[in-house]
């Protein structure tokens, strides 16, 4: 099956989370990815194409290994928390096949990103919040994770799928998507970003654009 949305370039991009490619000025998504059935329109702007969950997770690993952490392809323990990939001393291991979800991926780089460095380094599943308080350092885990989407230019359904976020994911998804964020002002705490005020303009380090991705030990 194919969809064809003609002049959508200014005002509306549609999201679609298997494999599609953008030709001219229209859209054409090919259905033949078991990753989702859903077709949403948004007013987000148009998202770059792929065309496969290698690509997909090749994307995204490029960025968690180009802004300081590592995310590597490797040997997987029996059992994961999450399906295909596992956090080891501050890297993200991962394998092709056993990926289930690649947005995952990110949400577990913003785990380490919003720890210390000296915690990132030892950072595994039983600490992966390091000093923070775990239900804060989720939070700001998330909001890291729209940034770097954001960032990405990837549909919001590649993070916010509809098997995580304790079946929260599609109130996510309109939250974000309207701007009503969750855990910036922890991220503007950490010294990542700064939390959008109404009475002053945004600029390149108001999220979702950040200051830095990685905190440091100031902060």
């Amino acid at each position: 099956m194919h969809v064809r949305i003609q002049q959508a370039w200014y005002e509306k991009a549609v999201y679609y989370l298997p494999s599609y490619r953008i030709l001219s000025d229209l859209f054409i998504f090919t259905v033949d990815n078991p990753l989702s059935g859903k077709l949403i329109i948004t007013n987000q702007r148009p998202i770059m194409e792929y065309h496969d969950k290698k690509e997909l997770i090749n994307k995204i690993t490029t960025f968690i290994n180009g802004i300081g952490l590592e995310c590597l392809e490797g040997e997987l323990p029996p059992s994961t928390f999450l399906p295909g990939m596992h956090v080891e001393n501050g890297r993200i291991i991962y394998g092709y096949d056993q990926v289930k979800f690649p947005g995952d991926l990110i949400h577990e780089a913003g785990h380490l990103a919003v720890i210390l460095p000296d915690e990132r380094k030892v950072a595994g599943p039983e600490n992966i919040s390091g000093s923070l308080d775990p239900g804060g350092a989720e939070l700001a885990a998330i909001a890291w994770s729209w940034a770097a989407l954001q960032h990405l230019q990837l549909p919001p359904e590649v993070l916010f799928h509809e098997e995580g976020y304790k079946g929260g994911a599609s109130s996510l998804i309109e939250n974000f998507s309207a701007g009503r964020y969750i855990g910036v002002p922890m991220l503007q705490w950490l010294g990542l970003t700064k939390e959008a005020k109404n009475d002053a303009e945004a600029d390149e380090f108001t999220y979702p654009k950040m200051k830095n991705w990685l905190r440091s030990n100031s902060n």
